[in-house]
């Protein structure tokens, strides 16, 4: 059985309404009544409400709002207005925030009771479609724990890693399993940023990444197992026709998700990739992984990738990347680049470069681009845009490397040996103080970079912020207009891009310690 809820001022006719019809025949089990948008908030609170019939106008308040508050608190309640008021804008509104019917008063209740039967049944509606949405859902979560647990069982040798008994127990659970396929293991571990901690528990957390992960990568996600770690979870794929473009992609996902997760759950993911095995080798390639992860220490956020079939599966050995950072912000360009080229000379020296431990570097190096970008407010999209990486010319990755860090710090407006975004700035205030309204935004658009980003650029480097030079560059304007012109304060306002002279009095005595027309009678 439904539910309803009459809304109107009028007592009488809530009373008359409530009389009138046999409910339990129009499949209505319980009435409830308010006589205020206050008073029908409180039902709608406390009770389960399917069908309101509702007045428009009623006192301080109207059942339009009334219906706002429904829509947003995502409230399934069929609706209809029952009003004396015969106006447009009314059921224009009405009809925008999902109004079923417009009743005019007074009431024929032949043409009521319709509209409820019609309420009722769209009501039935949304339950079903309620009620089978949340069977769907439970299926597809029970078959995800089927193919998680199986997948555990799998990387934990609970089956033996035999390619016949695995694919047999697949068989026996429903799981479709190709006899010739691989499938990649991807392991990721997360920490929370200083601070975090209070606003998101590990619980919360480890929830929100795994179903992140789950939208994003197009393959198996499992939680966290007696394999693993409280702080990890790990994602399987299985091979398609172009694995190592397969590979790349999902590279390019973690970097994705990396970059969701410290935006809005204020966690750094680090990501250690393995390549494609057949079934009877996950367990081998977990252990591989993960030993292979464990090995970088706390690496912070980045890809780790293992060699594919073929390479050599010499362990990575990380760059110096918080050096490498400072170098990067202080514009140190050459020297950054000269510290590439020896960190990639030795690792060729070493014998550990090969085509896997150039792709991490890779990572690595795009993380470092990233991380200043990121800090100085650089669109991510504007990067390595025209950056062509071949990962067999250890030549051509130095020129690429050297592309991207000439780019970024031309970005920044730190190039050393050339006018900084700030001179460039102050060269514009300057230019245009006279007859134009200079705002951040015009500065940071002519010199090409994000307003934030200049504004604390610009206090650093001049000790105040950009508007106040602003302001100082415009009193010290006036200051000079006043002594030397017979120009009307107003007018030397006006000259200046005030357009409120009470404002520029104001800035002016700040400045100065003076009123305009006080400082111009001292310095005539």
């Amino acid at each position: 059985m439904n539910s309803l809820l009459i809304v109107d001022d009028e007592v009488f006719t809530v009373d008359i309404i409530k009389s009138q019809f046999d409910w339990e025949e129009l499949g209505i089990g319980a009435v409830y009544t308010a006589y205020s948008m206050n008073q029908a908030i409180k039902v709608l609170e406390e009770h389960q409400v399917d069908v309101m019939i509702c007045d428009i106008e009623m006192g301080t308040h109207s059942g339009l709002e009334l219906l706002e508050w429904v829509r947003d608190h995502h409230l399934d309640v069929v609706s209809f207005f029952l009003t004396g008021h015969a106006q447009f804008d009314y059921c224009r509104r009405a009809i925008e925030l999902g109004s079923i019917d417009y009743v005019l008063k007074p009431i024929e209740f032949d043409k009521l009771r319709g509209i409820i039967l019609t309420a009722v049944a769209k009501a039935e509606e949304q339950k079903k479609k309620a009620r089978d949405q949340e069977q769907s859902e439970n299926w597809i979560q029970s078959s995800k724990n089927l193919l998680s647990q199986f997948w555990s069982d799998v990387i934990s040798d609970t089956i033996a890693p035999d390619r016949e008994i695995i694919l047999h127990k697949a068989a026996l659970r429903g799981i479709p399993m190709k006899e010739d396929g691989r499938y990649l293991l991807l392991l990721s571990h997360w920490s929370q940023e200083e601070g975090a901690a209070t606003k998101w528990g590990k619980t919360d957390l480890r929830y929100a990444l795994n179903n992140m992960a789950a939208d994003l990568f197009d393959g198996l996600v499992t939680g966290t197992s007696a394999i693993t770690t409280s702080n990890n979870f790990y994602i399987l794929q299985q091979m398609e026709e172009d694995p190592q473009a397969q590979q790349d992609k999902l590279a390019q996902d973690c970097r994705r998700m990396m970059g969701y997760a410290r935006e809005h759950l204020e966690a750094e993911l680090t990501f250690c990739m393995g390549s494609f095995l057949p079934p009877e080798k996950m367990s081998e390639q977990f252990r591989e992984v993960y030993s292979f992860f464990q090995s970088q220490g706390k690496p912070g956020a980045g890809v780790l990738l293992l060699g594919r079939d073929g390479e050599n599966k010499t362990p990575y050995q990380k760059p110096d990347t918080q050096t490498w950072v400072m170098l990067l912000e202080k514009g140190r360009g050459k020297d950054l680049l000269a510290a590439v080229e020896r960190y990639l000379d030795q690792c060729l020296e070493q014998g550990t470069l090969n085509g896997a431990t150039l792709r991490q570097f890779q990572q690595d190096f795009y993380h470092i681009i990233y991380l200043v970008a990121d800090q100085y407010l650089v669109d991510r999209t504007e990067i390595g845009a025209g950056a062509q990486w071949s990962l067999t010319d250890l030549e051509g990755v130095k020129a690429t490397a050297g592309e991207l860090v000439h780019w970024l710090i031309r970005r920044l407006g730190n190039d050393s040996g050339s006018n900084t975004a700030v001179d460039r700035a102050k060269a514009y205030i300057d230019a245009n103080l006279l007859g134009a309204d200079i705002s951040r935004d015009k500065v940071a658009d002519y010199v090409g970079l994000n307003p934030e980003y200049l504004s604390r650029t610009f206090k650093k480097q001049e000790g105040i912020s950009l508007l106040e030079y602003i302001q100082a560059k415009k009193v010290e304007i006036a200051c000079r207009l006043l002594k030397d012109t017979g120009l009307s304060v107003s007018d030397v306002a006006a000259k200046l891009g005030y357009a409120n002279f009470a404002y520029f009095a104001q800035v002016f005595k700040k400045t100065t310690g003076l009123t305009p027309m006080a400082y111009r009678k001292t310095n005539q």
